[in-house]
């Protein structure tokens, strides 16, 4: 494959599972019932509170479970000591 088009590494889990299963954001949008805007700022992460909605949705089309979507930094909040995803 030529340099100039070489894939870059995805900006999120959604978009990396996407390239994965060979779909056009268009398709994997319209499948998934979420606007075309709302994929590309989720794949993008420029989106402060995603919809669990549409996540579940893009799951579904990406035939996933919906925490292989969800990304390490969402985490973080839930892993202090005391915290739900604290680890022993």
């Amino acid at each position: 494959m030529p340099a100039s088009r070489e894939r870059s590494k995805p900006a999120s889990k959604l978009a990396e599972m996407r390239l994965d299963r060979d779909l056009s954001q268009v398709e994997l949008s319209k499948r998934a019932d979420v606007t075309l805007r709302t994929l590309i700022r989720l794949e993008h992460k420029q989106v402060a509170q995603p919809k669990v909605t549409d996540y579940a949705r893009l799951a579904w089309v990406l035939n996933c479970r919906l925490d292989e979507l969800i990304e390490d930094e969402w985490l973080a909040p839930l892993q202090g000591p005391g915290l739900p995803l604290a680890q022993s």
